[in-house]
């Protein structure tokens, strides 16, 4: 992707403008003398009238003294009432002065065109694809090295009545809920309750008598990379073929592993990359096997509760929070808002292949904590087993796609579509999710997103270097 600059306008800091000073005089028979007057003459009424009831109170005391102490009281009283009301006509003034040099400082700012970091120059990106690819509303968040992040709203939860989105909503993710499996599998590997290399019927020995020659020497390793040859589970007529839900997560899930291992292996292709959303929901049975706790429980506990990750959860956001955004399926060029207690739910089965939703924000922790281990930087994870995770020699890692714009995750179960970027040679990091799914523009939409925010950062790269920057180029960052 070749890189590009483009500036904005920004209001400019304020200045003060010159030839404006304080000045304590004032016009005696201008309109403005006259407002002042008003305004202390209504003040001094009822502050005459409070002096006046306290020199009463007074006297009222001092019977018994002198008429000269008295007189003196009452001219004490009548002292205070002449000074303020000087001092009210002296504060009132000196007030409307402030307020009139303080507009005419503001009509006298001129607006600055300035560049900054890249979520200024991007500040539209959001708008601009909501309204490019028809979506109801998209989240964009990104950041790179020790810039801060930056996170980009447009659009509404809901079609027709739905509230503007903020940038604390919860997203579906789709499949990209496997990198969050993945992560937790490695933490369970660095504290020694799994190795790479750990066998699937090492973990179930009792389900191997009846599992397809095929899975006897599957590991953990090749579940998370695929290459477990497990059915894709990915089209309605292999899920209805799966065993019915009884209630409990964790018995349905281990229900669905003694069924797994006895369908026929999904056949490798030159062509094609191996997916498996049954060699992910394997892994989750996995994960309650050793560690003795539901599946949801570990990812609470080991993702988002480490990660401070406020706003995730299972399930469509919805169901939970009526607030929360409604996915939109894409029918006859149009997205249509999607119930989200209607009967299509994912299930325990897909809790780890894609039944995960968080906002973009957490989207983005969860993304700088595998951008960390690749760098001098913290993380709360162990640095070689997510490393590991980012380690292939083909094109899909332990819960990553590997290209050379970085390593990525793109996820959608037709209402949402969420997608992640982490790339250590750019030091980058970019999150994004839209409650529309269109199968035919995601990766387009994607790679715009990807384009524009890598020639934002290197044109900022080139600024702070000194290096010429062609204003007309700038214009292919929107293109």
């Amino acid at each position: 992707m070749g890189s590009g600059s483009f500036a904005i306008a920004q209001p400019a800091e304020r200045r003060i403008g010159k030839g404006l000073k304080m000045n304590s005089s004032l016009e005696l028979f201008g309109q403005d003398t006259i407002n002042i007057l008003g305004r202390t003459l209504f003040h001094f009424c009822w502050q005459a009238c409070l002096i006046g009831l306290s020199v009463a109170a007074i006297l009222a005391l001092m019977k018994r003294y002198s008429a000269r102490v008295r007189y003196f009281v009452v001219s004490c009283g009548l002292l205070l009432m002449a000074i303020s009301l000087v001092a009210t006509f002296v504060f009132i003034a000196n007030s409307n002065q402030t307020q009139d040099l303080a507009q005419r400082q503001a009509e006298n700012t001129e607006p600055t065109v300035v560049q900054d970091d890249p979520g200024d120059r991007l500040r539209d990106l959001a708008e601009d694809m909501r309204s490019e690819f028809g979506l109801p509303g998209i989240i964009i968040g990104f950041r790179q090295g020790k810039h801060p992040q930056h996170i980009l709203v447009a659009g509404v939860t809901k079609k027709m009545d739905g509230r503007p989105l903020k940038a604390n909503d919860r997203m579906h993710l789709g499949s990209v809920s496997k990198p969050l499996t993945a992560t937790v599998v490695a933490d369970l590997v660095a504290e020694g309750l799994l190795k790479w290399d750990t066998k699937l019927f090492d973990v179930f020995p009792d389900v191997q008598k009846k599992a397809h020659a095929v899975f006897h020497d599957v590991t953990v390793w090749d579940l998370l990379t695929h290459q477990a040859r497990f059915t894709p589970f990915a089209e309605d007529s292999e899920i209805e073929k799966a065993p019915a839900y009884s209630g409990n997560a964790t018995e349905d899930r281990r229900q669905f592993l003694r069924w797994a291992v006895q369908q026929p292996p999904q056949e490798n292709s030159e062509d094609d990359l191996p997916y498996s959303n049954a060699g992910y929901c394997v892994l989750s049975s996995i994960v309650e096997q050793v560690t003795g706790k539901t599946y949801e429980e570990v990812v609470r506990k080991r993702l988002f509760d480490r990660l401070g990750l406020l706003h995730a959860g299972f399930g469509w956001p919805a169901k939970q929070d009526p607030a929360a955004p409604w996915g939109h399926r894409f029918v006859q060029d149009a997205f249509e808002p999607h119930p989200p207690d209607d009967d299509y739910q994912l299930g325990p089965f897909f809790a780890a292949p894609g039944d995960m939703h968080m906002s973009v924000g957490d989207l983005l922790r969860f993304g700088s904590a595998h951008l960390n281990a690749f760098k001098d930087a913290e993380t709360p994870y162990d640095r070689s087993a997510i490393r590991k995770l980012h380690t292939t020699t083909t094109a899909y890692a332990g819960g990553w796609y590997i290209r050379p714009s970085g390593h990525y995750h793109t996820g959608s179960a037709e209402t949402f579509f969420a997608f992640i970027l982490v790339s250590p040679a750019r030091d980058t990091v970019i999150a994004v999710a839209t409650n529309g799914s269109n199968p035919d523009s995601e990766f387009k939409l994607a790679g715009k997103i990807i384009g524009r925010v890598y020639r934002a950062y290197s044109v900022m790269k080139q600024r702070d270097k000194g290096i010429p920057i062609n204003q007309k180029e700038s214009e292919t960052d929107k293109k």
